[in-house]
């Protein structure tokens, strides 16, 4: 293995070693990565307590970054089927949203988590193709034989992203790809993430309203880019799935 793969094994085993997130760091830097090697330690020092203005400062710059295209360096796994998992080091964040985020709703209470164990997180959602090998079918709408079959005619679904299923779906899924003969012998199990760990791995350790910044437009995610969010530009409303891994990264490597 190389330098980085060896840094990464050691840091999935331990992933609360502050210092051998900044050997990779300083690995990256060495080997002329610059750009992963500072996102890395921001995304680092992100993880701990700082005053609101270097908080702020560094987010903007890990924003930057991250629009930029700069690749996250995180420990991963790769199962049976294919599909790839980013490590979520533990940790605390603010869960909800501040008083002072646009559209935010009455419900979003402001509060302090923790997260106590590091986890893994599939790094795109599900696709048609990984979700009908294991349950044997696609109930997706934007799919050649969905009900918005017409939209995506000429489109191959089977990267897109499975949708149109249930939350007992969801989790049906979870139990049946855990139960496959190679996954089995890897004694990999798997879940669906709490909504404390679903926010906490989309945030990526940063207060902004995403994980990215604190602007959403049709180049940062599939929605209505007619209706920006913040100061994005227009964009346009595609209607329809497009294939994972479609959008740039959080700083932890989340896709889409």
């Amino acid at each position: 293995m190389t330098d980085e793969q060896n840094l990464l094994a050691a840091l999935g085993v331990n992933p609360s070693d502050q210092l051998g997130w900044l050997a990779l760091a300083d690995l990256l830097e060495e080997v002329g990565q610059s750009d992963r090697a500072e996102l890395t330690r921001l995304s680092c020092s992100l993880r701990g307590n700082l005053n609101r203005r270097l908080r702020l400062s560094m987010e903007k710059r890990l924003s930057a970054l991250l629009k930029a295209g700069v690749e996250p360096c995180f420990p991963q796994q790769v199962n049976s089927l294919g599909m790839r998992f980013a490590l979520i080091p533990s940790g605390s964040f603010r869960m909800g949203s501040h008083t002072v985020e646009r559209e935010r709703s009455f419900h979003e209470y402001y509060h302090r988590v923790e997260i106590t164990r590091s986890f893994y997180l599939g790094i795109f959602p599900v696709t048609q193709a990984h979700y009908h090998s294991v349950m044997g079918f696609n109930p997706s709408f934007f799919c050649r034989s969905g009900r918005g079959a017409s939209v995506v005619a000429s489109l191959d679904t089977r990267n897109h992203p499975v949708e149109d299923v249930s939350w007992t779906q969801a989790v049906e899924f979870c139990v049946k790809l855990a139960g496959l003969p190679a996954e089995r012998r890897a004694k990999r199990n798997y879940r669906l993430p709490t909504e404390a760990e679903w926010e906490y791995a989309c945030r990526a350790s940063t207060t902004m309203p995403f994980g990215f910044g604190r602007s959403l437009s049709a180049r940062e995610a599939n929605f209505d880019g007619t209706q920006p969010y913040g100061r994005a530009r227009r964009g346009a409303y595609l209607s329809r799935t497009v294939p994972v891994g479609n959008y740039k990264p959080n700083a932890w490597g989340l896709y889409d």
